[in-house]
């Protein structure tokens, strides 16, 4: 099994596991257990304006900074304070069996959360290339259509369509993954 780090800002300082550069990504429902690993799903979300995290990811850094999230509807309460992290989720490729590790920097962690989500014009701003597009509607589909692509690994990482939901399936990665092992 090869297993893949994309880190894209250099804001993991302590962590000399890590290689390249980072980029942001994102998580969904618990679709399934498998090996005592949770299958969650990273999901796109273009009405958030920044990534979220919960508990299938992995809290690689606290940056100390907190922020007042609200929902989208005053009738769902007072604005929750949530800390801000660099986190990481797993993906385990089908095709190929390779691991790669997501790094996603400036995350709102909300720990109860079994989806995360991200932007993706986050992922745009860090350079990944996205096509959200699902294939049934393209006029060619093709391999880059309904995919992420991070040229500078030359990783593509399909997505996959739950209802009207894209999403990558991930889950909290082990420290020895993160470690390289």
């Amino acid at each position: 099994m090869m297993i893949t780090v994309i880190v894209k800002h250099p804001i993991v300082s302590d962590h000399t596991y890590y290689h390249g550069l980072s980029n942001k990504i994102s998580t969904a429902n618990v679709k399934h257990s498998t090996n005592d690993k949770v299958i969650s799903a990273t999901e796109l979300d273009s009405h958030a304006d920044s990534p979220v995290v919960g508990k299938y990811a992995t809290v690689l850094e606290e940056s100390g900074k907190r922020v007042h999230v609200s929902g989208f509807t005053k009738s769902l309460g007072n604005p929750l304070s949530v800390p801000v992290v660099t986190a990481a989720v797993a993906y385990d490729c089908d095709i190929t069996g390779d691991t790669h590790i997501l790094v996603i920097c400036n995350a709102l962690y909300l720990d109860e959360m079994e989806v995360n989500l991200i932007p993706p014009m986050m992922m745009r701003l860090a350079g990944i290339k996205v096509d959200e597009c699902p294939k049934f509607l393209s006029d060619n589909p093709s391999e880059e259509n309904h995919s992420a692509f991070f040229e500078e690994f030359g990783i593509r990482i399909p997505f996959l369509l739950d209802g009207i939901i894209s999403y990558i399936p991930t889950r909290k990665p082990s420290t020895s993954e993160l470690k390289g092992e």
